[in-house]
């Protein structure tokens, strides 16, 4: 859909601060291109993007504050909560304007863009990879995207983020973007927190903020990277208001991710401005038959196509290690794990088929004597839970039952000799998106207070704080192989956990082209490379890249890679935690 955009200049006042920026959109009408889907691939859709432009105007990003929004300030600027200690969280909702580069008759994988050019606007959502099968398949549904343009769907009106704009032209304003019902500001809730009133609150924060262009600009090769000089970087900031350290959960259908429909008059119980829109263009971790949910793995997404690997990784808390005679109650070394012990983990709350504690997998958890698990689970429709489903949880006669029940539950143990059993207490943290599983297993966010927590990761993924490290698996730890090593363990087939990486096509009308060239930028060796995607090995033309995909994650994972390209990587001894 078309829309019109107004333009103000940047008032003098603009270097000493916010309050001369001007906010409201440009006049220029732009065409525009949605792609939704896995979280696991936000940052390579945003690389596939701006290779396919050659400037960048201008960009949104969606920001969340709130008591348990990570440590830092880190987007929300001065609509930061609470008052008193202002904390944010960047999330994986993007939108990026700017100029497509021009191929002309010659558009393909190695001449990237699009047949005409022109202004265009990208709206990248990562909100999960059922969303991604759910918008490209029969009938394709809607799905959220970044509310830039507010509840009645036009931009530069005053019901857009920030009243439309930070002068006031279109409201009263504050001249900072922060609407005068905002949480401590005049006339509004007082924002002293733990919890936030939504209730009069018409439309989020507009803030300036680092939306992370420059660092996804510099990671793309020279030759691909757009212009961005004068870019513009705003934050859509919307508040976490039962304080559960997470963006409109835990409301099902979650209007973050779903997006919600047109119309409303206050942010409410929902938390966010984003909108639902059909989709361009949707990506998956994994094709819609690798799913358990039978609504999803009877779906076939128009135009399917495999457009490379994404590879993960197992991760958990460092109060986490080996226990026994061997390692001591003051073990420093890493626990390593195998398929039987990753399903006694991730499995229910059964002690006859499940772990009930770090001990029954020849663990420990230090400062708790009980060693209690927490399994940290990714939300129903998850390719990040599904390739890891599949590539663990499947046996010759079925599945292992996984985890998947918000809460506290009790698990007994049968304690050998006919001693009373012991019953301890397992955990299980539903984390919605790749940011609250990181959070949930490094004990910030949702996974404050809790220890001997487990879950799944990019595999790139580090901790900053050494709150988590890897879990070494089929022999393998990850950490311990450079990106470039570990992607061939994947192409020879010696390292399997990681999903078919699937895209397809939405009923947004294509505004030229431009699944086309997404869909080469995505398979694009030389855009694509392991500095600036370690975890993401496009397709390539069948000689580069991946050269065979699997077309399930269960399925042979053998890449035809010559022996020269295998031989060289023997299992390493793990990194130190």
């Amino acid at each position: 859909m078309m829309f019109i955009r107004k333009m103000l200049a940047l008032s003098a006042a603009c270097a000493l601060g916010l309050s001369g920026l001007a906010f409201a959109p440009s006049l220029a009408t732009a065409q525009e291109f949605r792609s939704g889907g896995s979280t696991a691939s936000f940052q390579t859709q945003v690389l596939a993007a701006l290779a396919s432009m050659t400037s960048v105007s201008k960009v949104y990003r969606s920001c969340a504050t709130g008591n348990k929004m990570g440590t830092t300030n880190a987007c929300a600027g001065a609509a930061g909560l609470p008052v008193s200690a202002p904390i944010s969280q960047l999330q994986n909702f993007m939108v990026i304007e700017g100029t497509m580069r021009n191929c002309g008759a010659s558009c393909s994988v190695s001449n990237l863009g699009t047949p005409s050019g022109g202004f265009a606007r990208y709206y990248i959502s990562a909100n999960g990879s059922d969303q991604g099968v759910l918008c490209t398949s029969t009938p394709k549904q809607a799905t959220g995207f970044l509310g830039i343009s507010g509840s009645d769907g036009i931009l530069g009106d005053s019901d857009d983020p920030g009243n439309g704009n930070a002068l006031g032209v279109n409201g009263p304003g504050n001249g900072v973007g922060i609407p005068t019902q905002w949480p401590g500001q005049s006339g509004g809730p007082s924002g002293a927190g733990p919890t936030y009133d939504l209730t009069t609150l018409p439309r989020a924060a507009l803030e300036s903020c680092s939306t992370g262009l420059s660092t996804f600009v510099g990671l793309l090769p020279a030759a691909s990277q757009p212009t961005t000089t004068g870019a513009v970087e705003l934050c859509v900031v919307d508040i976490d208001a039962n304080d559960d350290g997470q963006i409109g959960f835990p409301t099902t259908p979650s209007p973050l991710l779903d997006g919600r429909a047109g119309g409303w008059a206050t942010i409410g119980a929902t938390e966010t401005s984003n909108r639902a829109e059909n989709c361009t263009y949707g990506l998956t971790d994994v094709p819609p038959q690798d799913y358990a949910d039978a609504s999803l793995n009877s779906l076939t997404m128009d135009h399917q196509t495999a457009i490379g690997a994404q590879i993960f990784k197992l991760i958990v808390s460092t109060n986490v290690r080996p226990s026994g005679s061997f390692f001591g109650s003051d073990s420093t070394n890493k626990v390593s794990l195998n398929i039987a012990q990753i399903q006694g983990l991730f499995g229910q709350a059964n002690g006859g088929t499940d772990a009930c504690s770090w001990k029954d997998v020849g663990g420990q958890v230090i400062g708790d004597t009980a060693a209690k698990i927490t399994v940290c689970f990714r939300e129903d429709g998850s390719g990040t839970r599904e390739t890891f489903r599949n590539t663990f949880m499947l046996q010759k006669n079925g599945e292992h039952a996984m985890g998947a029940t918000n809460g506290t539950q009790a698990c007994d143990q049968i304690v050998e000799g006919g001693a009373s059993d012991v019953v301890t207490n397992k955990n299980f943290v539903l984390s919605n998106g790749s940011g609250n599983e990181t959070n949930c297993v490094a004990g910030t966010g949702i996974g404050s207070g809790l220890t001997g927590q487990i879950g799944y990761i990019n595999a790139s993924t580090k901790s900053a704080t050494n709150a988590f490290y890897s879990v070494p698996v089929f022999g393998i730890d990850p950490d311990a192989y450079t990106a470039d090593q570990l992607q061939n363990l994947v192409k020879c087939g010696n390292y399997p956990y990681w999903g078919p990486s699937t895209a397809g096509v939405g009923a947004a009308v294509d505004p030229g082209s431009f699944v086309n060239a997404q869909q080469h930028a995505l398979s694009n060796v030389t855009v694509f490379n392991t500095s600036n995607s370690p975890d993401f090995i496009p397709a390539g033309d069948g000689t580069t890249g991946l050269a065979f995909i699997k077309s399930r994650t269960s399925g042979e994972y053998f890449t035809q890679f010559q022996s020269a390209n295998c031989d060289s990587n023997v299992p390493k001894a793990p990194l130190a935690p």
